[in-house]
């Protein structure tokens, strides 16, 4: 069946690629709007020197419309999944039919643009903190004020810890962390705060990490990527 490009979406040119092959990188200019002929489209953002894949897109689909809005770089990377044919939609047509549109619609539209940004960032975020985290049982000192305590670690990740303890202490209080990664002879120190505490299956505090120096922040990226 033959499709007739121009009327159905518009379409001003073609483009095709192959497996793997990068769209348009994260980061990068550009308002052309895409709407995918054939194959599938991977939407990615790297968080931490990882890919976070954000959506896999479908024959119909269109993508590369908030740019287009806001004018922005690209708030995410776009790859080929298999051969891909992708449609670009009329950039000049576009434009008049958005500039025809009342001042409150275009706000309406870069209100979403902006929150869709935020909502993919965060996401992404999410994800890659829950991917860069480790199980590992580590012994973990760490003392407030007043008090020092010992105890077992039950999760740890880029920002922050789960600490099985005993010692339940109120949300907010300051702590300094004291641990050591598995072959390593030099503890990491860090500042963080109880960010929040259980008591059923296990009792204990999270701590969110708030200071550390960049070297041990290196040496715990580089412990986690390889535990996760």
């Amino acid at each position: 069946m033959t499709t007739d490009f121009s009327s159905d979406y518009h379409v001003a040119e073609l483009e095709h690629y192959t497996d793997r092959d990068v769209i348009f990188k994260e980061g990068t200019p550009g308002d052309w709007i895409y709407v995918i002929l054939k194959g599938e489209v991977e939407i990615f953002k790297t968080i931490r020197g990882r890919k976070v894949v954000v959506d896999i897109l479908k024959e119909g689909e269109v993508f590369g419309e908030v740019s287009f809005i806001d004018k922005s770089p690209r708030s995410a990377g776009a790859r080929a999944v298999g051969d891909v044919t992708l449609g670009l939609f009329d950039k000049e047509f576009l434009t008049h039919e958005y500039n025809r549109l009342p001042n409150n619609f275009r706000l309406i539209f870069d209100a979403m643009a902006r929150r869709l940004r935020k909502m993919t960032a965060v996401a992404t975020n999410l994800a890659g903190r829950k991917n860069d985290r480790s199980t590992a049982a580590l012994e973990v000192e760490f003392k407030t004020k007043d008090d020092f305590f010992k105890a077992w670690s039950a999760n740890i990740g880029g920002g922050g810890m789960f600490v099985k303890t005993e010692q339940i202490l109120e949300v907010g209080r300051e702590v300094t962390i004291s641990f050591r990664l598995p072959g390593d002879k030099m503890p990491i120190v860090a500042k963080g705060k109880v960010s929040w505490h259980k008591n059923e299956p296990d009792q204990g505090v999270g701590i969110q990490f708030t200071s550390m120096t960049p070297e041990d922040k290196t040496r715990l990226t580089k412990f986690l990527r390889v535990k996760s």
